[in-house]
């Protein structure tokens, strides 16, 4: 991992990037520079002016914005510099951005919108309204790794509505253009959240008569040929960094400390209800949930699951809706849902339907072969697809539990089902233990095969799960296996299988 890495001086990547922020935000120039200079000579000199375009908006409001196009110009044509002209620039971008006058007006503003974008938590004052409703649009934007809901909205008609709201219909002036080119570019091709900044930093210039200001271009000078090893105070290590994480530093240091500028804008104050707010948000949500949820994309995750939740299900009003497991990454979340006419599993949403055939398949053949189909649908709710089923009684099988006989070989046949087929992820948490004693295969979504060749034996045991149970199980289930090998075969033939061809 790139923040673990060491640079010359022996410290880690991701305290010295700690560092060039905590001291570009008090203005201290011979340490923002050295510190910057100390990534680039470890060959990372394009990471460091990415960190110091992001400085720019996140810590220098205004006047940053004026030379984020001359980080990004600079940043696009690194390839062609050479290593004079690289050392250069990144010395002239770290002498720019610690001498400009600090405010996190922006980073506040992020907070704030985010909080009250679907819901009005607070009282808001014009600037905050007009971010939080442009924050509402951007939560119903589906980034890359994330999972869809039934409220996404497409590309266009977000940028459409995010248009109007910041410009609208009027002539953009340069510096906009170039917030706003920043923006889709970082937002939709390399999906990056602190993309944002530069959206609320042209909401920030609308509101505080900022937005006709120029873009600037610093004047390139020559570096120091030596890198100073600067000393890496205390407030460098907040719970952004690994030491401030074990030293357990949580929200109020950084506010307090890691966050505290000495070179403030002669405007700061004019905003400082938007940092007051801001503030009493991360404070509540850490409280919440928690140092490490505390965060712009821990908030949105959250945020997002609520638009999975229905209020109509086939037309009869949604009583009672929780969560057997909440979205994670591209996975999909589980909902148990009842109205006053049913109770069903719910999984979804999916963007793709064809992502489902392989699991209706499967369900579909079970009958062929005795074992009990769960009953998957599908239903369509505006551009997305869920997956439902009758809501059983039971829950996931235990590895501390005796089965009975017959119950272990009801495993046997539905585990042997589930190798021949290649269902991934066969283990005991994708069989229920029914309350009248049955047991149910479910969540057979993707194909993986473990089908054994002649020639290359598999393990019976490797067959059965694509991961494995806790020993004491396994040798449980070794001992019936030999004790009922014939029933075992028998289950085999079903599939044109033969127990020769596993090493057991």
């Amino acid at each position: 991992m790139w923040q673990s890495l060491k640079t010359i001086y022996g410290r880690t990547n991701g305290d010295v990037k700690s560092a060039i922020q905590k001291f570009a935000r008090r203005g201290m120039e011979k340490e923002t520079v050295h510190t910057c200079l100390e990534l680039f000579d470890g060959n990372n000199g394009k990471a460091v002016l990415n960190r110091l375009k992001i400085i720019c908006v996140e810590d220098k409001f205004p006047e940053g914005s004026q030379y984020v196009h001359w980080f990004n110009e600079n940043i696009k044509k690194w390839k062609k510099m050479s290593s004079i002209q690289q050392r250069n620039v990144v010395y002239v971008g770290a002498v720019t951005v610690a001498g400009l006058k600090s405010d996190r007006h922006v980073a506040y503003l992020c907070k704030v919108a985010l909080n009250n974008a679907i819901h009005k938590k607070e009282e808001l004052n014009e600037e905050e309204m007009l971010a939080s409703a442009i924050e509402a649009k951007i939560l119903k934007m589906k980034m890359n790794r994330e999972y869809p809901t039934p409220k996404d909205i497409t590309v266009n008609t977000a940028v459409r509505y995010l248009k109007k709201k910041l410009f609208n219909n009027e002539k953009i002036t340069p510096l906009q253009e170039s917030l706003w080119k920043m923006f889709l570019d970082e937002y939709f091709k390399d999906k990056k959240t602190t993309s944002r900044l530069y959206l609320y930093t042209l909401v920030g210039l609308k509101f505080h008569e900022m937005d006709y200001i120029p873009l600037k271009y610093p004047k390139i000078a020559s570096a120091p040929l030596n890198t100073l090893q600067i000393i890496l105070p205390d407030y460098v290590f907040d719970k952004h960094t690994k030491k401030g994480k074990k030293m357990k530093r949580g929200l109020k240091h950084f506010l307090e400390v890691g966050a505290y500028i000495e070179n403030p804008h002669e405007s700061i104050n004019t905003r400082i209800g938007t940092k007051r707010k801001a503030e009493e948000i991360y404070l509540q949500e850490e409280k919440s949930f928690g140092t490490k949820n505390a965060n712009s994309s821990s908030h949105r995750k959250r945020i997002r699951i609520t638009f999975c939740q229905m209020d109509v299900w086939n037309g009869e009003v949604v009583l009672n809706q929780h969560a057997c497991q909440i979205p994670c990454g591209r996975k999909p979340g589980t909902w148990i849902l009842e109205t006053k006419k049913e109770k069903v599993f719910v999984k979804g949403p999916f963007q793709d339907k064809n992502t489902l055939d392989f699991q209706l398949g499967i369900d579909k053949k079970k009958s062929n072969f005795g074992i009990k189909p769960v009953g998957y649908e599908i239903k369509k709710s505006g551009n997305v697809y869920w997956l439902y089923a009758p809501a059983y009684e039971g829950k996931n099988m235990s590895l501390t539990k005796n089965y009975s006989d017959d119950q272990l070989m009801q495993l046997l046949s539905i585990l042997i089902f589930r190798g021949f087929h290649g269902c991934s992820d066969s283990h005991l948490r994708n069989i229920m233990d029914l309350y009248d004693g049955n047991l149910l295969s479910v969540d057979e979504m993707t194909y993986k095969p473990r089908i054994a060749k002649e020639k290359n034996k598999i393990h019976f045991m490797d067959f059965l799960f694509s991961k494995k149970p806790q020993k004491k199980f396994v040798e449980k289930l070794t001992d019936f296996i030999q004790k009922n090998l014939p029933k075992v075969e028998e289950e085999l033939v079903k599939y044109n299988l033969k127990w020769s061809i596993f090493n057991f």
